[in-house]
């Protein structure tokens, strides 16, 4: 059978609610009640911190934490604290301070990170005397998250060596970058800046094909950059027809 009960809080403060059955194992666990009208803040294991302004939850929110040491799997960064009730909205955004772990070695690319069903989403922090802070807007996992690779490139139009029948022709590339996602890029032939545009949910950027391409064989150059400021560069060669 399942049995299903509800627990009214009174106010904020610390709390520990208890489960007792004669056929089951004693079940307890402890919670730190934040109320709406006051800012709550609440130490956790390992030297990290949680902070939510007033008026940041909703009603009474019973809050708890659990560090696991271990950290993620593949390719881990660092221990992972999971702030409970998981996915727990925030009215006003409250601010978590974790501290960097020593696999860290570029602590201006790392940032936190907020697991998600694909991975770790990004959230740019401010790093001072060995830790790290940034806003959060949700409960969930967190951990620290440290982006060494660049943007890479999935397509590009033209291909090298085009030979281009105008002087506009398509120009189109598809990038990603998994880590801590596009944040700005640059697109030029023979030195010429080209306008184009970044379309985040397919990850493309396009030419607006504005104005004429320089005439004759030059270099196209495409820069794009993420948001822990690494660099990736793709050319091509192409030939512009002249007038």
């Amino acid at each position: 059978a399942v049995f299903s009960g509800a627990v009214k809080f009174d106010g904020a403060g610390p709390c520990t609610v208890r489960v007792s059955h004669p056929r089951l194992a004693a079940w307890g666990r402890s919670f730190d009640v934040a109320a709406r009208e006051k800012p709550f803040t609440m130490a956790l294991e390992g030297g990290a911190r949680l902070e939510i302004p007033e008026r940041g939850v909703y009603g009474l929110l019973p809050v708890s934490a659990t560090l696991d040491e271990g950290g993620k799997k593949g390719g881990n960064l660092g221990p992972v604290w999971r702030l409970w009730p998981e996915n727990a909205p925030l009215d006003r955004p409250g601010r978590i301070t974790l501290p960097l772990p020593d696999t860290i070695k570029h602590p201006e690319k790392a940032a936190v990170g907020r697991q998600t069903g694909s991975g770790w989403a990004w959230m740019q922090g401010s790093v001072k005397d060995g830790r790290i802070q940034a806003e959060i807007s949700s409960f969930g996992a967190l951990s620290v998250v440290e982006d060494l690779s660049p943007p890479r490139l999935k397509e590009m139009v033209p291909e090298d060596g085009y030979a281009a029948e105008s002087r506009r022709p398509r120009i189109r590339a598809t990038v990603s970058d998994l880590e801590s996602g596009v944040a700005s890029w640059s697109l030029e032939c023979g030195g010429q800046w080209l306008l184009a545009g970044y379309d985040a949910d397919d990850g493309r950027i396009v030419w607006e094909r504005d104005a004429d391409l320089p005439a004759g064989s030059q270099e196209l150059v495409l820069r794009v950059t993420d948001g822990a400021g690494n660099t990736a560069e793709f050319r091509r060669k192409l030939a512009v027809p002249g007038l």
